[in-house]
């Protein structure tokens, strides 16, 4: 082998080395490329990942407020439903217990009305009956009042009519012996006349012992109807009172 040659080779085998050296370089390059390229890749889905787990959690946050927030709203329109019906209720009860304490005032307030009208009715048919028994009262004593007065003028004029009577009777008595007196005296007529003059002296004491009496009984009728003489008035004027009582 030559010079010429072993240099040939020499330098073939530098520039082997060379090429080799160079393809081993690219080739690490390449290999660093395309671990950079990896590295890069999964440095962006790292951070794809994180972002999106960010989003998520951000997005699970947000969906956890709202629905703290709706459960909010939601307990607190439950709340504001459950006040108002407690409200309700209370408002209820309270009108009902006050249309109860109403009704029974209204019916206490009607029973001693009807009570008091109760009474006010008895107590005016009391009066009314006891004014009637009154009246009732008042028109038998007028009436008798008035019957004794009728029997007292009744009495009167029968005392009246015998006292006419007597002094008729006494008149006649007081005539018949003047009569017989104008005749002869005879025995006869003379014993007549004595007898006679006897009888009337007899009749004239008995007619005057009973014309002191009925002149007393008229004395006495004529006071008590003098007395009385204001009850008969009374008695005619109250006349349309006894009417009505016996109505």
């Amino acid at each position: 082998m030559t010079a010429s040659m072993v240099a040939r080779r020499i330098t073939t085998e530098v520039e082997a080395k060379a090429a080799l050296a160079e393809r081993r370089r690219r080739a690490r390059e390449e290999l660093e490329k395309q671990a950079e390229l990896e590295r890069q890749r999964l440095q962006r889905e790292a951070e794809e990942e994180a972002e999106r787990q960010r989003q998520e959690e951000e997005r699970q946050r947000r969906e956890e407020i709202e629905a703290r927030e709706l459960a909010a709203l939601q307990r607190k329109m439950e709340e504001e439903k459950l006040r108002k019906a407690i409200e309700a209720q209370q408002q209820f009860e309270k009108e009902e217990a006050e249309r109860r304490v109403r009704e029974e005032e209204e019916k206490k307030l009607k029973v001693k009305e009807e009570e008091e009208r109760r009474k006010a009715a008895d107590e005016a048919e009391k009066l009314k009956r006891e004014e009637a028994e009154k009246e009732e009262r008042e028109r038998l004593a007028r009436k008798q009042r008035v019957e004794a007065i009728m029997a007292r003028t009744r009495l009167k004029k029968q005392a009246e009519e015998e006292k006419k009577n007597q002094e008729t009777t006494q008149h006649q008595n007081q005539t018949a012996p003047e009569n017989n007196t104008a005749a002869e005296p005879t025995k006869d007529n003379v014993d007549s006349a004595t007898t006679n003059e006897n009888g009337s002296s007899l009749n004239n004491n008995t007619e005057n012992s009973k014309s002191a009496t009925l002149e007393t009984k008229m004395e006495s009728v004529t006071l008590e109807t003098n007395a009385d003489s204001a009850l008969v008035n009374t008695a005619q004027e109250s006349a349309p009172l006894v009417n009505f009582a016996q109505d």
